[in-house]
């Protein structure tokens, strides 16, 4: 009976490491294979591209929203170099024959805890951004945000 209740805690341990990993992981910008090859910034900032171009911006807007785009690459940039020895870190610790879950569980908390100021950062850009538009382009972007917080409140609400 005792060696079942180890398998058991075993197992739950081994789980618990492993949820913690892909969390972080989806967390940061959906998994540890977008953070070292540069896709993950490509990708954001493509997708910033694409529906920034949908508000037809003027040349002195699209002037200030390449500054903007700047400092969002430098951000990425930082997270990734971030993101990449938080993983490190994490890899080692998991890797050591007998892996101190305690040490493990700090190193993610500390990610999670430092996380908030590269959203702080980013919040700040987009409203520096939100700034830079006339009204029309303003209500084109306050609506998609509305559609986008009914889709996320929608399956936040599914039982």
């Amino acid at each position: 009976m005792k060696l079942r209740k180890k398998t058991y805690v075993i197992g739950g341990i081994v789980l618990f490491i492993g949820v913690i990993v892909v969390l972080a992981g989806l967390l940061a910008g959906c998994g540890p294979h977008m953070f070292c090859d540069g896709d993950f910034s490509k990708h954001i900032l493509s997708r910033m591209d694409s529906r920034v171009e949908k508000l037809e911006l003027s040349d002195s807007q699209q002037e200030k929203y390449e500054g903007i785009r700047l400092k969002v690459k430098v951000n990425l940039d930082k997270g990734k170099e971030e993101r990449r020895e938080f993983f490190s870190e994490l890899q080692i610790e998991i890797n050591k024959e007998n892996p101190d879950i305690n040490a493990v569980t700090d190193l993610v908390k500390r990610e999670f805890r430092d996380g908030p100021i590269n959203l702080i950062d980013n919040l700040d850009l987009f409203a520096e951004f939100y700034n830079i538009l006339d009204e029309d382009q303003r209500e084109i972007l306050i609506t998609k945000l509305r559609k986008k917080m009914d889709r996320i409140n929608m399956i936040m609400c599914e039982d």
